[in-house]
């Protein structure tokens, strides 16, 4: 029978190997979200008057995922959901040490 923390520790093995290849595919997330943080200010600009930073990306990319998941069923996007979270986080979490 397979418990609740073997449940907990099998999703956690899932998602590093997704990040592990999304980062071999895309390049670090969290210089990605910095870069995308720096791009979405620029074309942003006129209506946000405010440069955003790499969490904010996260935010975005967590919103976009959340509003698919209200649309066709989707593993993937909720699996993408709680990943974007995650790095979202550890993004905050760097940023206060």
């Amino acid at each position: 029978m397979v418990s609740k923390s073997d449940f907990i520790s099998i999703e956690e093995k899932i998602q590093k190997r997704i990040i592990a290849e999304r980062n071999q595919e895309y390049g670090d997330y969290q210089e990605n979200f910095a870069l995308l943080a720096e791009l979405f200010s620029i074309v942003l600009f006129n209506k946000i008057k405010v440069a955003l930073q790499p969490e904010d990306v996260g935010h975005i990319m967590m919103a976009l995922k959340l509003y698919r998941c209200t649309k066709k069923y989707k593993a993937d996007s909720y699996d993408d959901l709680s990943i974007y979270c995650k790095m979202t986080k550890q993004v905050r979490q760097n940023k206060k040490s």
